[in-house]
């Protein structure tokens, strides 16, 4: 099997350090795969790190000209040099991708006349302009795959849209021995895990002694204690939490006031990495919720929880308790039984629901 990897892949894990990365590296042996990179994801993905990082750098110089404003001093805002960290990480990049033994498929020779032309006449892919040009380059390539192959073709790519239904690429690509479609798009790391590795994995009796042991030294209330509330966070989305929408005010998470129910739902033995750990919890949060009086104008659900006769306000907020439901991915080392990733998948309250993957 061949698998492609493109770059909106990369984007969710740039140091290629979560949960679903370390188990498609670390277990691909089992089906086993060759992992093929179109060059024009890498340069995307490098260029993407740099936007992020340039992003990333304006929103902390413009804080902290806030804070020194605030507090009549004089900004102290550190040299931080983005094309230099750009080119570390695109040495760890390339370095990683030859580690796994991707091969690196060089940029497509094609007729730019042909090209021009479709984007002209506003084929798809490209839409408006020269949009979606990057992904014609990304499907040339692994057209190429295909016709100078007969192996199956795992695309993951979370823009199945355009990949898996406007360009049909299913319908286009053809094994030359059994003339069946050999192509499958997959929306993500884990979904392609889920399919291909996980069942060539042995999956532990939770129940076993032997099993139960070894899980007995990884405390698992612990891990979450220390730990769950820092995942949350990176998902404080206000619509989650509040009945208010995202654009709306703003949440922060406190604290977890009570775990109500925690378990290891299924434990697989990976061949590298020790264990891989399915769970889900339930627990009461509590947050602050936030809102200035732009909000209570702009929001009719704002304006009905607060009374429409309320008076002007500059800003006002409130803690509140609201009970959550939690599915997460665990790998842990197979000596130390330490976690070496966590993964939130799935979460859910009485307001909303988001599943991460």
């Amino acid at each position: 099997m061949i698998v492609v990897i493109d770059t909106n892949i990369f984007v969710q894990d740039f140091w290629m350090q979560g949960t679903f990365f370390k188990v498609f590296l670390d277990e691909l042996q089992v089906i086993p795969a060759k992992v093929y990179i179109p060059e024009v994801v890498v340069d995307e993905v490098i260029n993407k790190y740099n936007e992020k990082l340039t992003e990333i750098y304006n929103q902390r110089t413009r804080a902290d000209l806030e804070i020194s404003k605030f507090l009549n001093k004089v900004p102290t805002i550190a040299n931080f040099n983005i094309e230099q960290y750009t080119e570390i990480y695109k040495f760890f990049l390339i370095k990683k991708l030859k580690q796994i033994k991707a091969k690196i498929l060089p940029y497509p020779q094609i007729d730019h006349k042909k090209i021009v032309k479709k984007i002209f006449e506003k084929k798809k892919p490209f839409k408006k302009g020269d949009a979606g040009y990057r992904d014609f380059l990304i499907w040339e390539t692994i057209r190429y795959l295909d016709l100078n192959g007969t192996e199956q073709i795992s695309f993951i790519t979370n823009n199945s849209k355009d990949f898996g239904q406007g360009l049909l690429l299913k319908e286009n690509f053809t094994d030359k021995i059994t003339t069946k479609h050999n192509m499958t798009v997959f929306p993500s790391l884990n979904n392609f895990n889920e399919v291909y590795i996980m069942p060539s994995l042995r999956k532990l009796d939770v129940i076993n002694e032997k099993v139960s042991k070894k899980i007995d030294k990884f405390n698992f209330l612990e891990f979450l204690n220390n730990t769950l509330l820092g995942l949350l966070k990176d998902y404080d989305n206000t619509s989650l939490y509040t009945p208010y929408p995202d654009n709306t005010g703003s949440v922060s998470l406190n604290e977890i006031i009570l775990f109500k129910d925690y378990q290891i739902l299924e434990v697989n033995e990976l061949t590298v990495e020790g264990m891989y750990l399915k769970f889900e919890v339930e627990c009461d949060i509590e947050i602050t919720v936030n809102l200035d009086w732009d909000d209570y104008c702009r929001s009719e659900i704002v304006r009905r929880e607060l009374g429409e006769d309320t008076e002007p306000f500059t800003f006002i907020s409130w803690n509140d308790k609201v009970p959550i439901k939690v599915k997460g991915l665990l790998t842990l080392e197979k000596d130390t039984f330490k976690v070496s990733s966590e993964t939130i998948t799935y979460i859910e309250t009485e307001y909303n629901v988001i599943a991460v993957f």
